[in-house]
């Protein structure tokens, strides 16, 4: 399966990104905060280069800074294009969540995206979707 690893790159930063802007710790104590906290430390961890430490090191000075962002942004996809094993981290890091996207084009569609089992959802006007 080819992926794009510019878009999980983006993906990752965006899902780290409240937890840089707390200063790189998690300042919240569910799941998904954990998480950002994990995926912040492996980070660190893996953006050994001088222009990836560079990159954290300025995303953690001004985490305001879109510019900051796009470039860490940018170190990571350079990782993750070079490196399988980092890629594979990455995956299974991140919550199945931030991976779920949908394009929808036309009128009166409906998406629905579940990531876990035993879930159930209705819609008005549609049959029960339930997902094993």
């Amino acid at each position: 399966m080819m992926f794009d690893y510019a878009e999980m790159a983006r993906k990752a930063i965006d899902f780290v990104w409240p937890v840089l802007a707390a200063g790189g710790v998690a300042v919240a104590v569910g799941a998904a905060e954990k998480a950002g906290a994990d995926v912040w430390d492996w980070l660190k961890r893996k953006l050994r280069t001088p222009a990836g430490e560079a990159a954290l090191s300025e995303a953690q000075r001004d985490p305001s800074s879109e510019i900051k962002r796009q470039i860490l942004t940018l170190q990571l996809q350079k990782l993750l294009d070079e490196d399988e094993s980092a890629r594979k981290e990455l995956t299974d890091l991140l919550p199945a969540v931030v991976w779920q996207s949908a394009r929808v084009e036309g009128d009166g569609d409906v998406v629905i995206q579940v990531s876990g089992s035993g879930i159930s959802i209705h819609t008005e006007g549609s049959p029960t979707f339930k997902k094993p």
